[in-house]
């Protein structure tokens, strides 16, 4: 009887860390769009921001129908959403160094990202606890569209231990690739987004545009050219 109320219990939990989860990234999701469209429609910026939004919120749509902290069934689609997790909070440090985003806006987005990466990157080993949900951000708009946010106590200090090693080696494959880049752009000249995601498997061209994207910014390759006729360099 007691091993029947306890797998009823646990299933109940696995539901709540569930719904908590996907609350959290529509809430940040719809955040992001409300500030986004505030910027005009020839922004790049804005539909990186967008499109990684919607992707995330996407994918975790899926791997939360399979398990709340998906590592048991899907390690690689895991990884995936952290990296994706890493490249929103990434673009929101570019719009902010641009000016793109108001500084109240940039620090509550940025935070709520980082919060989730916590949570779901803490649940990759110990399944995610109960203490996590209370991460779970309230975000709201005043009437210029700037967000606000109801704070959910001191848990969000406790979650960020979580991140360290699953980051490291996240961040150890992302060099790799980048190199990889780097070294085929010093020996065959500038490159289109689609000739440079051919010497790849299994990554696709908007992931390719992340590394790209992150190169230029630390001046390390150039951009030349409009959309789908740009070409990168050194």
């Amino acid at each position: 009887m007691d091993k029947l109320t306890d797998k009823k219990n646990n299933g109940q939990r696995e539901q709540d860390i569930k719904d908590s989860i996907m609350d959290k990234t529509s809430k940040l999701t719809g955040a992001l769009y409300r500030v986004t469209a505030l910027y005009s429609d020839k922004e790049p910026l804005k539909w990186t921001l967008r499109d990684n939004a919607i992707t995330l919120y996407n994918e975790l749509m899926s791997i939360m129908s399979v398990s709340p902290s998906g590592h048991e069934k899907s390690p690689q689609q895991f990884e995936e959403i952290i990296f994706l997790i890493s490249t929103i909070i990434r673009a929101l440090d570019l719009a902010s160094l641009e000016g793109f985003i108001p500084e109240i806006n940039f620090d509550i987005l940025k935070k709520g990202y980082m919060e989730l990466m916590a949570l779901l990157e803490g649940g990759k080993n110990d399944f995610i606890s109960e203490q996590k949900l209370l991460l779970e951000p309230e975000l709201e708009f005043g009437r210029d569209g700037e967000v606000s946010k109801k704070t959910g106590g001191e848990a969000g200090k406790k979650a960020k231990t979580g991140a360290g090693a699953g980051k490291k080696s996240q961040d150890y494959r992302v060099n790799e690739r980048k190199a990889k880049i780097m070294d085929f752009l010093r020996k065959n000249g500038r490159k289109t987004i689609k000739e440079i995601s051919s010497i790849f498997e299994g990554i696709s061209e908007k992931t390719i545009q992340r590394y790209l994207l992150d190169l230029v910014k630390a001046g390390e390759l150039t951009a030349k050219g409009e959309k789908r006729w740009r070409t990168y360099g050194r």
